[in-house]
């Protein structure tokens, strides 16, 4: 008990003081805090932008953080205006090299499974023969493999899951239902490497910091294609979204047939624009 009343004392003459599992500093108390290591300030800043930092502490006020770095500070409450705000990109799995990880899971494009190592290469002999997928999933702490499907995952910015199949560590595989309001995927530049040509990663990565700039977006409810689709995508553009189709769709609701299209296209009758080796159409 005295050694703990000692460091107390010893605690309130530093100026600290422990709120519940937290050390904070005192009211009115300056302190010094280290920058972050890397941030992007602002939404014109290009996606592997660097913000330089000085290599010495400094002092800072409490009430002059933004909203990331205020987190463990008496100001944590405060509100901050989007100049302040601090924008943080996401980064790839420092394990793998690619993926993008989500607790315990890492999720990778197809292409770069390999790197997941003998536990994917294990799970997939359990596949149905001929089943398709486009991404990879590996839970580490279950060594579980989930193999998705997201047909549009080079066409789309934020892809839509399909289908789910999972094999477990003991080799029972397990098809999982997706609901009818669909999963999305969010910055599909992680699941790769920049030398993809799927799909435009510079373009990615320049959607994902365009997003994450917006303030007011639900993180929680993101991940549905209902909310997206209503409250992001239109703030995106500030209008309705450019919809670019496949052939397929803008054959059936302009009634052309495979040459009528592709005559359309050289002509430059209809926008087009070409993504790996498929053309997309905006529809008049």
């Amino acid at each position: 008990m005295q050694l703990a009343l000692q460091w107390h004392e010893k605690l309130q003459e530093a100026g600290l003081m422990i709120r519940g599992y937290r050390l904070l500093y005192q009211e009115g108390v300056k302190r010094k805090r280290l920058p972050p290591k890397q941030i992007i300030a602002g939404s014109d800043k290009a996606p592997d932008c660097e913000v330089p930092q000085p290599a010495v502490m400094h002092e800072i006020d409490p009430h002059e953080l933004p909203a990331v770095a205020a987190i463990d500070s008496d100001a944590e409450g405060e509100s901050v205006g989007p100049e302040h705000r601090v924008i943080e990109m996401p980064t790839r799995s420092r394990r793998f090299g690619v993926g993008k990880e989500i607790g315990y899971a890492v999720y990778v494009h197809r292409e770069y499974e390999e790197r997941l190592g003998a536990t994917v290469e294990w799970a997939k002999r359990h596949l149905p023969e001929s089943y398709e997928y486009t991404v990879v999933k590996l839970n580490q702490r279950n060594d579980s493999v989930s193999f998705i499907l997201c047909p549009d995952f080079d066409l789309e910015h934020e892809p839509a899951i399909a289908e789910i199949l999972v094999v477990s560590a003991d080799g029972v595989t397990q098809r999982r239902t997706t609901p009818t309001d669909p999963y999305i995927y969010h910055h599909k530049w992680l699941f790769v490497d920049d030398d993809y040509r799927g799909f435009n990663v510079d373009e990615s990565k320049a959607r994902s910091l365009h997003w994450i700039s917006l303030g007011d977006v639900d993180r929680s409810r993101i991940g549905r294609a209902s909310y997206w689709n209503e409250h992001v995508i239109p703030r995106l553009s500030g209008t309705i979204p450019d919809r670019w189709v496949r052939s397929d769709e803008v054959r059936r609701q302009l009634k052309l047939s495979t040459c009528d299209l592709a005559h359309a296209r050289e002509a430059g009758e209809i926008e087009y624009k070409k993504v790996g080796n498929a053309f997309l159409y905006k529809l008049p």
